[in-house]
């Protein structure tokens, strides 16, 4: 643990709620079926990304990030090139490297 993150507060219950769906998708139960999409919602400024990160970081998972941001654009097709592209990175993270990884 580095020095900056005993600092950082994040609610257990936000920690908690992250890391059971992490487990949720990596393991395989028959017939149980967990969303790969995890929505937080909120407004921007709050910490949603930060918390996020530092939950990645204490359960060393890479994170690869996506912002919203990077879905305007005048030219079409520029947003899902670059959704397939950090899909691209994040999958070969998981196979290559045999890490966990998320977009976030």
């Amino acid at each position: 643990m580095s020095k900056q993150d005993r600092f950082i507060f994040v609610p257990q219950r936000f920690k908690d709620i992250v890391a059971l769906h992490l487990v949720k998708n990596i393991i395989r139960v028959s017939g149980f079926r967990t969303p790969l999409i995890l929505g937080i919602h909120g407004p921007s400024g709050v910490g949603k990304t930060f918390q996020c990160e530092a939950v990645f970081r204490v359960m060393q998972v890479q994170f690869i990030p996506l912002s919203g941001k990077d879905f305007e654009s005048e030219i079409a097709g520029e947003p899902s090139k670059l959704l397939c592209q950090r899909y691209l990175e994040a999958s070969d993270l998981v196979l290559r490297r045999n890490a966990p990884c998320v977009t976030l």
